[in-house]
């Protein structure tokens, strides 16, 4: 009998050890199938997403060849580099001075005018096609400016813009002009949409003082 009872403890006690690392197995199963999914969903979410915030506009782009156009903020899915690969652009309003542009009116007399503009991305494909991350989408809005203030002025006089008599001062028609042109070429050229283009500062060449100040005496 003692026999027996001493050889029923020792099964029990296998039986225990045995269950007790099937259990540990299980767990370090388990916890391996864990990590396993974790990893693989770091994978996806870094190489078959891409998130869009809501300050920015994407192209997604396959080869380097656009695929889509993204202008809602969201998580996408894309294939991974290098198959597909992603670019932003700044969604915000931007604000640029211009710089000092002498430019001529019509009665011949020289004017420096500088002026400031505020625009935003309005198709992010058009602009990314066009300016891209070439960096250079002010150089393309001050040239639009130039261009625009050089056709305009052209068609008004210095007396215009200095008057005794707010009547006859047109700057804001003048300036209502430049802004509709430089909206116009930009969204067709561009993709952007120009908010405003307002004239920020007036200044006269030495050689033109005097006639203004002979106007200002008139």
């Amino acid at each position: 009998k003692k026999e027996k009872i001493v050889n029923g403890t020792d099964a029990a006690e296998i039986n225990n050890k045995k269950s007790k690392k099937d259990g540990s197995a299980a767990g370090f199963l388990v916890l391996k199938i864990v990590i396993a999914a974790i990893v693989l969903l770091v994978v996806f979410y870094f190489g078959f997403t891409c998130e869009v915030r809501e300050s920015n506009a994407a192209i997604i782009l396959r080869f380097g060849a656009p695929r889509a156009e993204i202008t809602e903020a969201g998580l996408y899915l894309k294939l991974p580099w290098p198959f597909e690969s992603v670019v932003t652009y700044d969604n915000r309003v931007q604000y640029l001075e211009s710089n000092n542009h002498e430019t001529t009116t019509m009665d011949k007399k020289n004017i420096i005018l500088q002026s400031y503009a505020t625009w935003e991305i309005k198709d992010p494909l058009t602009y990314h096609n066009t300016v891209g991350a070439k960096g250079t989408v002010d150089s393309y809005i001050k040239d639009q400016i130039k261009n625009a203030t050089n056709s305009v002025m052209g068609t008004y006089n210095l007396s215009d813009l200095i008057s005794s008599q707010n009547e006859d001062i047109k700057t804001d028609e003048i300036q209502q002009k430049i802004f509709e042109l430089v909206k116009n070429n930009c969204e067709a050229n561009y993709g952007i949409s120009v908010i405003d283009v307002s004239i920020l500062r007036i200044s006269y060449p030495d050689a033109n003082l005097q006639a203004i100040f002979a106007n200002i005496s008139a």
